[in-house]
Protein backbone atom coordinates (compact mmCIF):
# COMPACT_ATOMS: atom_id res chain seq x y z
CA UNK A 1 0.00 0.00 0.00
CA UNK A 2 1.32 3.68 -0.44
CA UNK A 3 0.57 6.37 1.35
CA UNK A 4 1.96 9.69 0.64
CA UNK A 5 3.41 11.32 3.88
CA UNK A 6 2.64 15.18 3.90
CA UNK A 7 2.27 16.59 6.88
CA UNK A 8 1.40 15.46 10.90
CA UNK A 9 -2.44 13.85 10.62
CA UNK A 10 -1.14 11.43 7.79
CA UNK A 11 1.24 10.07 10.98
CA UNK A 12 -2.07 8.85 12.76
CA UNK A 13 -3.01 7.13 9.36
CA UNK A 14 0.44 5.89 9.14
CA UNK A 15 -0.04 4.12 12.73
CA UNK A 16 -3.03 2.53 11.25
CA UNK A 17 -2.05 0.94 8.33
CA UNK A 18 1.40 -0.37 9.61
CA UNK A 19 -0.34 -2.52 12.29
CA UNK A 20 -0.92 -4.13 9.55
CA UNK A 21 2.21 -4.71 7.97
CA UNK A 22 4.97 -7.48 8.14
CA UNK A 23 7.72 -5.21 6.18
CA UNK A 24 7.68 -1.20 5.73
CA UNK A 25 9.55 -0.16 2.52
CA UNK A 26 10.04 3.89 2.42
CA UNK A 27 11.96 6.13 0.30
CA UNK A 28 14.57 7.76 1.63
CA UNK A 29 13.84 10.86 -0.08
CA UNK A 30 10.44 11.29 0.08
CA UNK A 31 10.06 11.87 4.18
CA UNK A 32 10.28 14.51 6.19
CA UNK A 33 13.05 13.87 9.49
CA UNK A 34 10.09 13.79 11.66
CA UNK A 35 8.29 11.52 9.81
CA UNK A 36 11.41 9.69 9.57
CA UNK A 37 11.65 9.56 13.37
CA UNK A 38 8.14 8.64 13.76
CA UNK A 39 8.57 5.79 11.18
CA UNK A 40 11.50 4.06 12.60
CA UNK A 41 10.07 4.18 16.16
CA UNK A 42 7.15 2.48 15.18
CA UNK A 43 8.48 0.09 13.22
CA UNK A 44 11.14 -0.93 16.38
CA UNK A 45 8.55 -0.77 18.63
CA UNK A 46 6.71 -3.28 16.21
CA UNK A 47 9.32 -5.11 15.34
CA UNK A 48 8.45 -4.85 11.84
CA UNK A 49 11.14 -4.40 9.31
CA UNK A 50 11.80 -0.74 7.83
CA UNK A 51 13.79 -0.78 4.32
CA UNK A 52 15.05 2.52 3.09
CA UNK A 53 14.71 2.62 -0.40
CA UNK A 54 17.05 4.44 -2.89
CA UNK A 55 14.67 6.31 -4.82
CA UNK A 56 10.62 6.63 -4.78
CA UNK A 57 9.96 4.60 -7.77
CA UNK A 58 9.05 0.56 -8.86
CA UNK A 59 12.40 0.07 -9.91
CA UNK A 60 14.00 1.20 -6.76
CA UNK A 61 11.19 -1.36 -5.36
CA UNK A 62 12.04 -3.91 -7.67
CA UNK A 63 15.86 -3.55 -7.26
CA UNK A 64 15.72 -3.97 -3.48
CA UNK A 65 12.86 -6.97 -3.64
CA UNK A 66 15.62 -8.73 -5.83
CA UNK A 67 18.26 -8.21 -3.14
CA UNK A 68 16.22 -9.37 -0.25
CA UNK A 69 14.11 -12.06 -1.90
CA UNK A 70 16.30 -13.62 -5.26
CA UNK A 71 14.43 -15.61 -7.14
CA UNK A 72 15.50 -18.93 -7.13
Amino acid sequence: MHLALDGSAEATRLKSILSHADVVFHSAEDITPEIRRELMAFCERAEKPLIMLDESSLSGLTEVLRACCPIA
